[in-house]
């Protein structure tokens, strides 16, 4: 499993987007730093439940942060080596 931590478009949140390849699926993960206990849970997980692919990994992360282009192009290696 991959995991990268972004830059988010505010300070408020924490950013983390990946590769599973269990459950052969992208993932969002957004902390919230505001929070009692910010390493608790995301408020945003996407890509546990549901099966996420590159396209929809990249609209739900839009409100969040910017995807790098080294980023997204190790979250395609880490798919493709599986």
């Amino acid at each position: 499993m991959s995991r990268y931590e972004l830059k988010a478009h505010k300070q408020r949140y924490q950013v983390f987007v990946g590769w599973d390849p269990p459950l052969g699926s992208y993932f969002l993960q957004v902390y919230d730093t505001r929070a009692r206990n910010p390493e608790s849970q995301p408020f945003t997980w996407l890509g546990a439940a549901e099966r996420l692919d590159f396209v929809q990994l990249s609209r739900a992360l839009e409100p969040y942060a910017t995807l790098p282009l080294d980023i997204a192009v190790k979250l395609c290696r880490d798919q493709e080596s599986e």
